[in-house]
């Protein structure tokens, strides 16, 4: 006969990492929600609404403050805003289980719209995060500081990081970095993920290890299948083809 029941709950640290307070919950006691600016996105396709045909000067490279002249293939008026980028193509694979990927997209600066006369659109720079040129695309509005808030994800997911976002092999904390995982997966922005690391293979001690997190992501940029993300802590490097999961809380139930 069963006298009683003992119910053991316990918690496994979102972080993963350390029982210490992490360095953004550290750095958000100082300055609040710190921002980042992330220079590449991963989209599934980005709409080019037209692109920069001249400017005021004769200089290859344009920057803040510099007057263009835009062809754009949608009625603007003065006021409007667009983002200026540059479109890399889709991400080289770099593991063997990659299968088609986003295109790596580079946003360059914005354009504010002056003027709109004889058939000719005209716009100023501004925000530039680097070299700008005639002919570089011009796209809707897209944010570039990203306030992190993070959170707790609402769904367990699970999936693979695609690569770094400046193409580098590995990948380390303060890096951004693209996932196979977006908004139709249910990841919602500044979501928490952890970079996960299986047990040595050397190690012969035990084969029932658990796999361990090895770094923290914060969800920057989603688009509908792929995301963007921010590591922001972590304890070891990782490469392409990582496998991550959300950072939930887990309840685990001993009767």
């Amino acid at each position: 006969m069963r006298i009683f029941s003992l119910m053991l709950i316990y918690f496994v640290s979102i972080s993963g990492l350390d029982s210490e307070p992490s360095r953004l919950e550290q750095l958000m006691k100082i300055t609040g929600d710190p921002q980042v600016t992330p220079r590449n996105i991963m989209v599934e396709q980005m709409e080019s609404l037209g692109e920069i045909s001249g400017s005021n000067r004769t200089a290859n490279y344009l920057t803040n403050g510099d007057l263009v002249f835009l062809r754009m293939n949608i009625p603007v008026s003065v006021g409007d805003v667009f983002s200026v980028y540059t479109d890399h193509g889709p991400l080289k694979k770099s593991y063997r289980f990659q299968q088609d990927t986003g295109r790596r997209v580079q946003i360059l600066g914005e354009v504010f719209i002056t003027d709109v006369k004889s058939g000719w659109i005209i716009g100023r720079l501004r925000n530039a995060q680097d070299d700008i040129q005639r002919g570089h695309q011009i796209g809707r509005l897209m944010n570039f500081q990203v306030q992190l808030k993070p959170q707790e994800p609402q769904k367990p997911i699970r999936g693979r990081i695609l690569g770094g976002s400046e193409g580098e092999q590995m990948i380390g904390t303060y890096r951004f970095a693209f996932i196979d995982k977006g908004s139709q997966d249910g990841l919602n922005l500044n979501d928490r993920l952890l970079v996960m690391k299986e047990p040595d293979s050397i190690n012969k001690v035990s084969a029932n290890f658990p796999e361990l997190p090895i770094a923290e992501l914060i969800v920057v940029h989603l688009d509908q299948r792929y995301s963007t993300v921010y590591v922001f802590g972590g304890i070891e490097s990782f490469a392409a083809g990582a496998p991550f999961k959300s950072a939930i809380s887990e309840e685990r139930y001993l009767d």
